[in-house]
């Protein structure tokens, strides 16, 4: 009973937040130019005048030493992935274990 009645309230609660905000979300999306544009714009960019550096650059290693530093830059981001992942879910798994009311 007491869980349908706090069930109600948030529901309710939600619904008038929702009723609020949704007016505001418009009006924020109707000032802000769409930035998909801005970001292909600073992509091509990137790939225009530094990415053409960057390859002719790594064109001028030896081919092994490109599959090393290949290799390298793997082992090197899926270590911090899984560390950071790892670290996350203990953080969270303390904050359930903290909360846990049974």
């Amino acid at each position: 009973m007491i869980k349908a009645i706090i069930n109600g309230i948030l529901k309710l609660a939600i619904g008038l937040v929702n009723l609020v905000l949704t007016p505001i979300n418009a009006l924020i999306a109707g000032l802000f130019p769409n930035m998909a544009s801005a970001i292909s714009t600073f992509n091509n960019f990137v790939n225009t005048y530094i990415g053409s550096t960057l390859s002719y650059f790594f064109s001028m290693l030896p081919p092994l030493f490109r599959g090393l530093l290949v290799i390298w830059f793997t082992f090197v981001i899926a270590y911090y992935g899984i560390f950071y992942t790892y670290k996350g879910i203990t953080k969270i798994y303390e904050v359930i274990q903290k909360i846990k009311v049974w």
